[in-house]
């Protein structure tokens, strides 16, 4: 979009010029086009995908163009060279970032007009209560009737920054709204949703992040744990999904207390659970490992028949140069299947 003609809203909120009541009455009404434009079209609302579509439809609005859907859509691939982002694409960490400050900018002026709009309002009704004490007193018809002109002009300003603050408020409700889709959405990105660990696609972000540091001499060596629940599926089969889905919370839950805020634990497979170790050496790894399949051992889940007990086989590895994700996974689910061969609930490190 050239310069010339983007989007002049924009323009006023980055040179911090203030804005008009006009100017955010536009900012409510482009936000509402913004929003059910990118519902409809099924488009993931980044940081990223709304910044640009904001844009794009206040280009429209200030210059009243009339464009259909496809139009808009094709518009924006002119812009921006590139297609839209849709529901099921990842979102940039950085820009979700760059958002999230942006909506909190907003939030915290728009808390502050309406606090100030309140004040005013209140400043208002004083000085008609006032006006209205001089009115009573006044005996020259002329002057009576200027102050008549004035108390009316008051309540309408009066009526009008009350009209202003509750649709200002309306659109506070609406970015907070919005702030808690945003994190909807990159929760669901990066979550499982049962066990609340690290999805897949989260972890073997962190994978590769961690191996490529490694590799370039950047990390130090890190270890992997892989842990599977034992008999998973005669726990299923005995107590039902339900239970089996409580003993996988239950798990996640004991994971998420037991290890260090550095450590990396995600959910990914139906009873199996990955943690990465950075800056973690084989043996100290083998020993977390360890206690975690003792504190496992001795937890116990209330159930009607009594209490259930079960258990966890565990392997682990550590990175060695030249490893990538598959063959680092590949050490330590070998190692796993080995504590499975030699009577589970046991540790086993490669």
């Amino acid at each position: 979009m050239e310069n010339q003609k983007r989007c002049q809203i924009l323009g006023k909120i980055e040179q911090d010029i203030r804005l008009t009541k006009e100017d955010l009455k536009e900012i409510g009404f482009i936000v509402k086009k913004v929003v059910s434009f990118m519902v409809k079209n099924d488009i993931l609302m980044t940081p990223e995908n709304y910044a640009r579509w904001f844009e794009l439809f206040c280009y429209v609005q200030e210059n009243d163009l009339t464009l259909s859907d496809s139009e808009i859509l094709q518009y924006y691939k002119q812009l921006f060279q590139k297609n839209p982002k849709k529901v099921h694409e990842i979102e940039d960490e950085e820009i979700h970032t760059k958002l999230k400050s942006i909506a909190s900018s907003i939030e915290e002026k728009l808390s502050q007009i309406i606090s100030t709009i309140d004040t005013h309002n209140d400043t208002l009704q004083d000085k008609t209560e006032a006006l209205q004490e001089k009115e009573h007193q006044a005996a020259d018809p002329e002057i009576l009737k200027y102050l008549k002109e004035i108390l009316q002009n008051l309540e309408e300003l009066r009526m009008e920054n009350s009209q202003l603050n509750e649709q200002l408020k309306k659109y506070y409700e609406e970015i907070n709204h919005l702030r808690r889709e945003l994190r909807d959405t990159k929760n669901k990105a990066e979550f499982d949703y049962l066990t609340e660990l690290f999805n897949r696609r989260k972890f073997e972000e962190y994978f590769h992040k961690l191996l490529k540091e490694f590799n370039e001499g950047e990390g130090k060596p890190f270890s992997l744990i892989i842990l599977d629940i034992d008999d998973f599926k005669q726990i299923n089969d005995t107590y039902g999904h339900l239970l089996g889905d409580e003993v996988l919370k239950n798990l996640s839950s004991l994971i998420k207390t037991f290890l260090h805020s550095a450590h990396i634990p995600a959910r990914i497979g139906g009873e199996e659970f990955a943690i990465l170790l950075p800056e973690t050496p084989l043996d100290e790894a083998k020993t977390i490992a360890e206690r975690l399949r003792k504190t496992v051992e001795n937890r116990t889940i209330p159930i009607a028949e009594g209490d259930l007990n079960f258990t966890v086989s565990i392997g682990v590895a550590q990175v060695q140069k030249g490893d990538t994700m598959d063959s680092l996974l590949k050490r330590a689910d070998e190692a796993l299947y080995e504590a499975k061969r030699n009577g589970k609930n046991m540790v086993i490190a490669k």
